[in-house]
This record gives structure tokens, C-alpha cells and sequence, in this order.
């Protein structure tokens, strides 16, 4: 029977054919299922016009209605489905001049980027494949619908994501596709940088890293990647070292920095175009991981990461082969600890200041705290209001002697 996912999605299929119209599930949804992999986003091609689909549906958002995409809202979800249509004239190797609605299918999938994402499939599970796309899957090939070199001047992010899908699938591509990538991958610099950083992080998400990032370096297609070609030794670097997926981009980006000799992870960031938070987030594990190099899992490192970046730290450190520490035990220890934020302190900054009438406010206090913080992290100083009294009062006593 079919997959969970698409039942829920066929009441729509079922609606179009009532009206006269065909319908079909089609893209990676269909490449996945065949596969095994889990299903992501259902995508639905269908040959009736985007004002016909508006017309049969009660509940629709016409999100890309120009290119033939109306997302109709069915139960708890929401479905894109697309009118059949041909595309031409890629003048800035993205995007058509041109699209024009058909009615066929066969010419709609044509005009899609890999054979493995041009198969359709009915809810009886019929499957429509022109372009013998399950003999890719089952040959675990990367191929392009037609001549690589037209796809990949449409649009030039086909290569990355050609590349991405080595990764992703654990698949290759055909000696077709590299060849026309070695050829066209300098097209990729009229690509938006951001629309490449997507495709850069799903291929460090993917179950064969090395795959993707050894095809990066065969066909030189970082000659055309924001800072890689100026430094290609960082892709050889990262082939070396990643020994696993990389679900957080994050860490992807600590890695680059912790293996970049001329960028800097602000330079990454910027190239890339990440967020601050992501840039934030990177440089919290950069630190994190040099403190491990000298002195291993201490309090003071899990105080500093927090729990809620034990995950992104552990994929950071099993890509330099650090297996010792699993998510358990980093929880169990961070749960031992005396405190876990300033807040949890036994003392506040005014009450600083009453222990201390001999001085005035300043950056004394901050200093005083963090010095607290880490005596208390460290076991030297119990977190009791009146311990902590006692010390300060030492101190106090140091300082006037």
C-alpha cells in the first residue's frame, strides 16, 4: 500500500480527477519513497491551469501563481501544486523569461533537472518515467533529463545540487555530469550566494560527505564558491576530517574556521551569508573545542556551551575522531553542576555592593562574579550566601593589606 504521507495528500488527486483533470505526485517526495528515505515535502503536478485549480478548491494561497504554483490547504497541511509547464530563455542562469502551461506531463517532467526527480507516480502507485529514472536510482547515478549542459546553463545551481545529491543519496554522477560541471561550473557565480549556501549545508548534512566534497575537488567546482578558491586546500582538509553528517550548519561553519588558514569565521559568515545567530552560535564552538584540546570536559566548558548546544559540540568533535562523550554523559555531568546560569548564583551584584561600602560601583562587580562563577564551577566555593560572604571579606582583607 501507499506510503502514509501520500494518502493523506490523495484526496486532492482524487478531487482533480473528479473535475476531469489528472494529477500526480512528483519530485523528491517520489525519488525518496522509492528509495526507502524518508518523505519530505509532497509536491502535485496537474495539467489543470492555475485559475482551474483556485476554482475547485475552497482553501488556497496562490503562492507562485505566475509559475503555475497555487498550495491548497488540505486537513492540517498545505500542498504546492503546479500546472504543467515548459520553461525557456535562462537568461541570468536561474530563472525562465517564459513559462507556458501544457498539458502534458511527459513535457513537464522534461523540463526538470536529474532523471531520479523527473518520475512521476499516481496514487495506485502507477509511475510515470520518460526518462528511465529507476534505472538511475537502482544504478545509484546522478544524470541529468536531457544534455547536461542545457540543464546546467538554465540553471546553474543544478550543479550544486548534482553534487549535493552525491552526498545527500550516496550516489554518483555520471561521467556526463562531471565533464559538463568541470566545463560550466564558472556559471555558478551569477547564482545568489544564498541560494548556495542552501545546497552547502544539505551536502554536510548527507550520508556520504566525502563523496560530495571529493566531487567538489575533482570537477574544481570550488574555483567558483565564495573563498574556496582561494583556498581549495580547506575542501581537501574537510574531506580528511569529516567522518559523519554535519545535521547543524553551525558547525560546519566552526569546522571551516578551525581548518581555514587564510578566512577567519567571519569571513565565512559573510562569504556565506549566515546569520548572526549562526555566527554566534559557531564561535561558541570554536572556543568551546580549543578549551577541550588543552583541558578536556571540565564544568567550566559545559557551563559555557549550555546544554542546548551539547548536540552541535559533540558533531564538531567526533569530525577530529573524539568518540569518547556521548550526549548522556555530557547531560548527566551539566546536570551535576552547581549552577548552570549567573542567575542561579547565591549572590547578586547590590548585594556586592553591600558587602563592599568601602567601594563604589565599577566593573569591579562583573569581575567579583565571574571569579565567583568560576570558583563555584571549580568546587572551591560552595554556592551559600554565606561562603560566599566569607570570601569576599577575605579579599577584602588581601586588598588592604
Amino acid at each position: 500500500m501507499i506510503n502514509q504521507a501520500f494518502m493523506k495528500a490523495k484526496p486532492i488527486i482524487d478531487t482533480f480527477e473528479k473535475y476531469g483533470y489528472e494529477a500526480y505526485f512528483v519530485g523528491g517526495a517520489v525519488r525518496d519513497y522509492l528509495l526507502g528515505e524518508p518523505i519530505g515535502d509532497i509536491d502535485i503536478a496537474t495539467n489543470a491551469t492555475p485559475t482551474e485549480t483556485l476554482s475547485i478548491f475552497e482553501k488556497t494561497v496562490p503562492v507562485g501563481i505566475e509559475h503555475g504554483t497555487v498550495l491548497v490547504l488540505h486537513g492540517n497541511e498545505g500542498y504546492e501544486v503546479t500546472t504543467y509547464r515548459v520553461e525557456s530563455d535562462y537568461s541570468d542562469f536561474r530563472r525562465p523569461e517564459s513559462v507556458t502551461f501544457v498539458r502534458s506531463l511527459t513535457e513537464d517532467l522534461a523540463r526538470r533537472d536529474f532523471t531520479i526527480n523527473a518520475i512521476a507516480m499516481h496514487p495506485s502507485e502507477q509511475l510515470i518515467d520518460p526518462f528511465n529514472g529507476q534505472a538511475d536510482l537502482h544504478n545509484q547515478l546522478i544524470s541529468t533529463v536531457g544534455l547536461a549542459e542545457e540543464r546546467f546553463s538554465e540553471d546553474a545551481l543544478r550543479m550544486m545540487r548534482a553534487v549535493r545529491f552525491c552526498s545527500q543519496l550516496d550516489f554518483t554522477v555520471t561521467e556526463t555530469v562531471k565533464q559538463a560541471i568541470k566545463t560550466y561550473h564558472h556559471l555558478l557565480q551569477n547564482i545568489a550566494v544564498e541560494r548556495i549556501q542552501v545546497e552547502w549545508f544539505k551536502l554536510f548534512a548527507g550520508k556520504n560527505v566525502k563523496q560530495g566534497l571529493d566531487m567538489l575537488l575533482e570537477t574544481k567546482m570550488y574555483e567558483s564558491l565564495p573563498l574556496l578558491k582561494d583556498e581549495h586546500n580547506v575542501i581537501q582538509r574537510l574531506s580528511d576530517h569529516v567522518k559523519s553528517s554535519i545535521k547543524h550548519p553551525e558547525v560546519v561553519l566552526a569546522l571551516l574556521s578551525l581548518l581555514s588558514d587564510s578566512w577567519t569565521l567571519s569571513d565565512w559568515v559573510k562569504a556565506y551569508r549566515c546569520s548572526n545567530q549562526q555566527k554566534r552560535e559557531a564561535n561558541e564552538l570554536v572556543k568551546a573545542f580549543k578549551i577541550y584540546q588543552i583541558n578536556g570536559i571540565t564544568n567550566q566548558l559545559l557551563y559555557q556551551l549550555g546544554r542546548n548546544r551539547f548536540s552541535q559540540f559533540l558533531e564538531l568533535l567526533q569530525q577530529f575522531e573524539f568518540y569518547e562523550w556521548s550526549l548522556k554523559g555530557l547531560e548527566s555531568m551539566y546536570n551535576q553542576l552547581p549552577i548552570h546560569s549567573r542567575k542561579d548564583m547565591a549572590i547578586e551584584g547590590n548585594q556586592l555592593l553591600n558587602l563592599r561600602p568601602d567601594k563604589q560601583k565599577g566593573p569591579w562587580i562583573g569581575e567579583y562574579l565571574q571569579l565567583i562563577e568560576r570558583m563555584i564551577l571549580s568546587g572551591e566555593l560552595l554556592n551559600q550566601y554565606e561562603a560566599i560572604e566569607r570570601q569576599v571579606k577575605q579579599w577584602k582583607t588581601q586588598e588592604n593589606d
